[in-house]
Order: structure tokens, then sequence, then C-alpha cells
């Protein structure tokens, strides 16, 4: 069993209780988590899965399937719909759904087990608008549950999903990204210190509160999600680095 596999699930569960009370922050909700209308193991919002991922790692257990901490993750995205949606899936329930599921033949069936050691190996440059995309993943994943103005006018102007070509929603924000890349030479593992050169120079609107979230990431879990960002398809990959 893997991450894709319980995160599937929970959108299984998600979209039979939508089914039976077809509430509409629900259902916009769905159209985000939805893992099949992209070609990779992968949300139709990309960053929603890669906060359950990074959520999986940091208190993730796989004790009945997974139910106890989908239901942690949920309480902690702090979406009332979506905590009281769950909570109608009964722990046996999830069981029996999940054993069925497991022994038909499903997306993400041939992913490894949650390991490092299956990632990506070897070292990789990174170009500006990878690092760019992950710390956004770090700063939405480190606010999760967090809905005061600030962060979500920062997370509003740095989504990198909204237009199809390369950069932010905002564009003035990866520009600045891309200035503290330029102007640091030594970029560190995968980027860790343009990351930590940006969050010093970030506008002063943010200065109180995004700025001690970038700086508090450490850099081993730069390195451990870099690698795994690295080793998956992804937007803005085939940017020259």
């Amino acid at each position: 069993m893997n991450t894709f596999e319980i995160y599937t699930q929970m959108f299984y569960a998600l979209n039979d209780e939508w089914h039976h009370n077809h509430n509409e922050a629900l259902e916009n909700y769905l159209g985000l988590l939805n893992p099949f209308t992209r070609d990779g193991n992968d949300s139709s919002d990309p960053s929603l899965y890669f906060t359950f991922k990074m959520a999986y790692r940091d208190y993730g257990s796989d004790k009945d399937y997974g139910y106890y901490f989908v239901k942690e993750f949920l309480k902690r995205l702090g979406k009332s719909f979506l905590i009281n949606a769950f909570n109608n899936m009964e722990k046996e329930d999830w069981i029996g759904f999940f054993e069925d599921y497991l022994n038909e033949e499903h997306k993400g069936s041939d992913i490894p087990e949650h390991s490092i050691n299956n990632m990506l190996k070897k070292e990789s440059e990174m170009n500006s608008f990878e690092m760019f995309v992950l710390m956004y993943y770090f700063v939405d994943y480190m606010t999760m549950g967090r809905y005061d103005d600030i962060i979500l006018d920062y997370l509003g102007e740095c989504n990198p999903y909204l237009f199809l070509d390369n950069c932010s929603a905002d564009p003035a924000v990866y520009s600045d990204f891309k200035k503290a890349y330029e102007g640091c030479e030594d970029k560190g593992k995968f980027g860790y210190n343009v990351i930590m050169s940006y969050a010093e120079d970030i506008e002063e609107y943010y200065q109180n509160d995004i700025k001690p979230i970038i700086k508090s990431i450490k850099k081993e879990d730069w390195i451990y999600w870099a690698i795994d960002y690295l080793s998956y398809p992804h937007k803005g990959m085939d940017i020259e680095k």
C-alpha cells in the first residue's frame, strides 16, 4: 500500500459522501483533489497530493489502511465540510472498501512503498521554477489549517498552476524569486541556499508571517522532498537549468 492508494481511497470516500449530500463546497474541492485528471499519480491541483505525502511522512500510519491518518489529515486541513464528510465513513467500511480496491487493478498500484531508498538516488540540479514550486509546497503544507489573509494572499500570488506557462499567479513573485536565484552563487543542495536568500529579502508585507515559515524549513526536509519531487514528471522540468 502506498500514499497514492490511500489518497485515492480518501477521494472515493469523500466523493461517495458528496453523492448523498451534494454539498457545493465539497464538490468544488473534489475537483481539486481528483487523482484521475492527470496522467501521472497526482491530484488535479498537484499541491494537494504533495501536501498529503508530506503529512504522511510526518505523522502517517498504515494502520487500518490509513483510516486514522486520513481523519487526522482532514482535521489539520481545517475545512469542516471535509471533516464532516469523512466522519460518515466507518472504519469497518473503509477497511472493506480498501481491501476490495487493492484486489482490483487500479492506478498507482506500481508505486514503490514509502521509502527514500526507492527515490532518485543521485543529486540533481533544480531550475529556478522547480525550486519555486517546491517552496510553494512547503509553505502550503506548513500553514495547513491557517486561513489568515496574509498567508492566503501569499499562496494565491505564488500559485504556479494558475497559468500554463512557468510563472506565478502574480508574475512579480516568481520574478523576485528568480532574482534571488540568479544572485545566489552557492545555491546549496537542491537550491536550499536560494530559498533562504529569497526569504531574507521577501517584500515587507510578508516579513512577519511568511519569512519565518520559509526560514524554518529544515535542510534535510528540503533535500528529502526535492528528491521526491524530481523523481516524477512535473511542470517546469523541461526548463534549462
